[in-house]
């Protein structure tokens, strides 16, 4: 696999190869008749309102890869034989690498997935090369992250007793197949940090997608007098959509009661998925 180091447009002056191929000449269309350049656009502007769209991308033709930037029109930096090549286009964001056409969230020492790992933009289709011409394609970039939030209002028992939260989520896609887009790999698990805000235990994190046949909520409460309960929620079908919209971030909410006296379980009800009402709750 090549790997190039992008140059602007404003810059490629300098290198006569570059130059050429996206000029013309008085004798051809371009300078190169025998063989074609490729011209491409991103476009970031679908995404989840505040991200930080990234300052460039992994631009792969054919399997060979380049750095290109993000904000502008892109000239690939060699000349391409007339063909059919596959265009893929991808960021690299903390939290997350890529190889063999997949992307994969990092895992942390425990073996479940970074909660909080950076916006993946991926594109990917096929484009005819064709000679003694400029190739000029848009590519709509596609946002492959959901944020997830979950807020559990104590409506029962004592939220002062509470000394500490934990909790996970299973069924989480941790792999994106950037040729086909789609999740790919088995399920996994991540644990966000769980705080308790006033009367409500909050989270967020953020995901590629769902995956499995089945997402189950487990909180572990920690109390102060030592003693500790787990509860398990099975959210399947609150998630069931969640791949469709990864722009739209979404908020799993719910009662939490708390035991009230010895021999009571926690119990969490009344869940439903809707869409964020305060980020800056979390």
């Amino acid at each position: 696999m090549k790997t190039f180091q992008y140059i602007t447009i404003a810059a490629a002056a300098i290198l006569p190869l570059l130059f050429t191929s996206c000029i013309k000449d008085d004798l051809y269309n371009t300078p190169h008749p025998d063989k074609g350049a490729l011209m491409v656009s991103p476009d970031f502007s679908k995404h989840t309102e505040g991200v930080a769209l990234p300052q460039e991308y992994v631009l792969s033709v054919g399997g060979n890869e380049c750095n290109a930037p993000a904000s502008q029109a892109f000239c690939y930096p060699e000349l391409l034989t007339p063909a059919e090549y596959r265009i893929m286009a991808y960021n690299i964001h903390e939290g997350v690498t890529a190889t063999d056409n997949k992307a994969s969230v990092n895992r942390l020492a425990d073996g479940t997935f970074t909660a909080m790992p950076g916006y993946l933009f991926t594109y990917s289709a096929p484009v005819t090369i064709v000679a003694d011409d400029t190739v000029k394609v848009d590519m709509p970039m596609t946002q492959r992250m959901r944020d997830l939030y979950i807020k559990l209002t104590v409506t029962e028992g004592d939220v002062e007793r509470v000394a500490a939260v934990k909790g996970s989520i299973t069924g989480i896609a941790g792999e994106f197949d950037i040729l086909h887009g789609t999740t790919a790999g088995d399920a996994g698990s991540v644990t966000p940090a769980f705080t308790v805000t006033g009367t409500t235990v909050v989270a967020h994190t953020r995901l590629l997608g769902t995956t499995g046949d089945r997402q189950t909520l487990t909180l572990d409460i920690t109390f102060n007098d030592g003693r500790s309960q787990t509860v398990n929620s099975d959210i399947t079908q609150l998630l069931k959509d969640f791949n469709a919209d990864m722009t739209t971030p979404t908020e799993i909410h719910g009662n939490l009661l708390l035991p009230i006296a010895a021999g009571f379980d926690i119990t969490i009800t009344d869940l439903k998925t809707d869409e964020v009402e305060n980020v800056d709750l979390y």
